[in-house]
Formats: structure tokens, C-alpha cells, sequence
């Protein structure tokens, strides 16, 4: 549960650094009882528990994150970032 959930708060934060918005992370029923059960009642009362995980079917050895529709100023700040790791070694 704990590497579990800052897995979550990592893609929230990369989300937040680049601009964009955090819509929702989709997960089994059944990982989110478990998760209740042993994260914080902080983590738990959490904007990222509260507003952006979901319950789906089917989602019980993966989860599904949905992004936002970027801002213009998002989608070029990505793609630089993007650009820069695939640049080649000097």
C-alpha cells in the first residue's frame, strides 16, 4: 500500500510539473478496500484520494491514469522534455 500509493502521488506530482491536469486514476474495487485499510486517514482524506481515484472493474493487476486535455503551453513543455531524452549523448 505504501509503494503503492506513492506511486499515485509521484504521477500526480510529474502531472503538476508539467502543467497538466490529473483526471483520474482507475482502480479495482477490490485494491481500493485494501487500500483503505492501510493507508492514513491523511492520505485518505487526500485531494488526490478524494477527487482523482475511481473504481473499475477489471483493474486488479493495473491501473488506468487519464491526463486532462493539455494546455498548448503543457503539450510543447512535454514534448521538450520528451525531446531532451532522446537527444543524443554529447
Amino acid at each position: 500500500a505504501k509503494r503503492t500509493w506513492a506511486w499515485f502521488e509521484s504521477l500526480e506530482h510529474a502531472a503538476q510539473e508539467l502543467g497538466a491536469k490529473l483526471d483520474v486514476i482507475l482502480l479495482s474495487p477490490v485494491i481500493i478496500r485494501a487500500l483503505e485499510r492501510r493507508l492514513t486517514k491523511r492520505q485518505l482524506a487526500s485531494t488526490l484520494w478524494r477527487r482523482h481515484i475511481r473504481r473499475a472493474s477489471g483493474h486488479d493487476a493495473h491501473h488506468h491514469l487519464r491526463i486532462a486535455t493539455p494546455s498548448p503551453r503543457c503539450d510543447a513543455r512535454a514534448r521538450a522534455i520528451l525531446s531532451s531524452l532522446n537527444a543524443p549523448a554529447p
